[in-house]
């Protein structure tokens, strides 16, 4: 009985020290998973202020050429894609979702970002708009934190 209960203590002990690395573990790689997101986050924008509806389609070369009107850009950003956060459709009176934007050079991003940090909100084509970065949640909810 004393054999089988040091055994099981034994047991108890082994897989403490198991959970214990492994939860080291999932925390590294949790900041890995998080830093890579962020990285590929990077040459994203995120346009907030654009109404719901079809009187505005998301394709690349109309974005494009809206942010080159916005920020008075010397030649229209590439930007490879651009949808809305897939959160769910708002209803009627809620304010609309963000846009993303990734675009193709990080100098562009860079830039639409600094003119726009200058100008706040912006209008092109009858709407104010805000571009910001996109962000994670965590690295969101930090700076928010920071900033009080």
């Amino acid at each position: 009985m004393e054999r089988s209960l040091s055994t099981c203590t034994d047991d108890v002990l082994a897989l403490q020290a198991k959970v214990e690395s492994l939860t080291k573990e999932i925390s590294k790689l949790d900041v890995k998973c998080e830093d890579l997101e962020s990285r590929s986050r990077r040459q994203n924008i995120r346009i907030v202020g654009i109404p719901e509806g079809e009187s505005f389609t998301f394709t690349t070369s109309k974005v494009s050429k809206r942010l080159k009107e916005a920020f008075g850009l010397d030649k229209p950003p590439l930007v490879d894609r651009a949808h809305r956060t897939l959160a769910p459709k708002p209803k009627s009176g809620d304010p609309p979702r963000p846009v993303l934007a990734r675009l193709h050079y990080y100098e562009d991003c860079m830039e639409i970002l600094r003119k726009a940090r200058r100008q706040q909100r912006v209008t092109v084509s009858n709407m104010r708009i805000s571009v910001f970065p996109d962000f994670t949640a965590r690295v969101a909810r930090a700076r928010a934190a920071f900033n009080g």
